[in-house]
């Protein structure tokens, strides 16, 4: 059994949009120095406006106002082809409300008076601020202003987060770009609860309601229904497991469908239906290795060794290897197959009795 959630967590994550925590190379403290979040004039924009020169000299009409300001900001961090903004966790709500009201409009990040990074808001932001392309020799001044410091330990932290992201779901019950988040960072307690059972049924119990509804409004997003056959099946609801899969097969491309058959064979073989499991396992193989003529977006390779794996949970003679078992699937040798699966369960029987 440990074998096969493994290759269901493989399976499940081969879709998952995991995002990695950066290591911190160099954490900096404001140490007073001013940085300030503003709106950059657009035709039409009201307000207050003045004028502020950028780094390279460019002037701009920014917001007299401020969005965010200095006191909200935690500190920076600099990475080898950026720098990260990070704000205090109690300022995580202003950043969102103010990047969402402001979507599809310029802000502007200003240090001490000038400005160095404009960008338009694409989507809603949360815990900091990426300045793509803004390295070291951009802010070498600005950092002789800094303090160094370690890195807080509350912006790793996954349950901060995920505490922010349910009373932010609280009071904003259709912001649908962070009940994803909420629902991934649900999954990654899925994911690293694949050997402790109640940790893993808890993060799908908390994330079955969520996955529902974004199916609902994104039905062709193949990471919902992925997350939702991962809990169907950690809940041993392998009927649901299986429609689930049998109705996401439309939404695939064609060199990536083997992927649906292959989850449904994993719940076949977690049934104890041997049969059935090897005749869906054959029909997901045929696909990949037609697979390997179209664009493809797995590697063929890695998608064998789970497809060998699945095999490997089928009761047989423990003399056979995956190639005897392959060997007799390429004859179309189905019937012998089964006749050994009713063997081996046979002398399992035996034993136990």
């Amino acid at each position: 059994m440990k074998k096969l959630v493994l290759a269901l967590h493989i399976l499940v994550a081969l879709l998952f949009s995991f995002s990695t925590l950066y290591a911190s190379n160099t954490f900096y403290l404001l140490n007073g120095t001013s940085i300030e979040l503003k709106v950059v004039q657009q035709d039409g924009s009201k307000g207050n406006f003045i004028t502020l020169p950028s780094v390279d000299g460019t002037q701009y009409q920014v917001s007299e106002k401020s969005l965010i300001n200095s006191s909200d900001f935690e500190g920076l961090e600099l990475q080898p082809e950026f720098t990260i903004l990070f704000l205090k966790k109690e300022f995580w709500h202003k950043l969102r409300s103010v990047t969402s009201q402001h979507l599809n409009k310029e802000l502007a990040i200003v240090i001490d008076g000038k400005i160095l990074s404009v960008a338009k808001v694409i989507e809603p932001l949360t815990r900091s601020i990426y300045l793509a392309g803004i390295k070291k020799e951009n802010i070498e001044d600005t950092l002789k202003r800094l303090k160094s410091s370690e890195r807080p330990e509350y912006l790793d932290s996954h349950d901060t987060y995920q505490i922010f992201l349910e009373n932010w779901i609280k009071e904003n019950p259709n912001d649908y770009p962070v009940i994803k988040e909420l629902v991934y960072s649900y999954m990654m307690d899925f994911r690293t609860g694949a050997t402790i059972q109640p940790r893993l049924t808890t993060a799908c119990d908390k994330a079955l309601p969520w996955l529902e509804k974004l199916n609902a409004v994104y039905p062709n997003d193949i990471t919902n229904y992925t997350n939702l056959y991962g809990c169907f099946f950690a809940q041993k609801k392998f009927k649901q497991a299986v429609d689930i899969s049998l109705e996401s097969i439309p939404k695939y491309n064609e060199s990536d469908k083997w992927l649906p058959y292959m989850s449904i064979g994993i719940v076949y073989i977690a049934e104890g239906s041997y049969s059935k499991a090897i005749q869906i396992l054959e029909k997901s193989k045929a696909i990949l290795l037609q697979a390997e003529l179209l664009p493809k977006n797995i590697d063929p390779q890695f998608a064998r060794l789970i497809y060998q794996n699945q095999l490997s949970q089928i009761p047989l003679e423990e003399s056979l290897t995956i190639e005897d078992i392959e060997a007799i699937l390429k004859n179309q040798s189905l019937e012998k197959l089964n006749s050994l699966i009713e063997k081996a369960e046979k002398g399992k029987a035996e034993q136990a009795n």
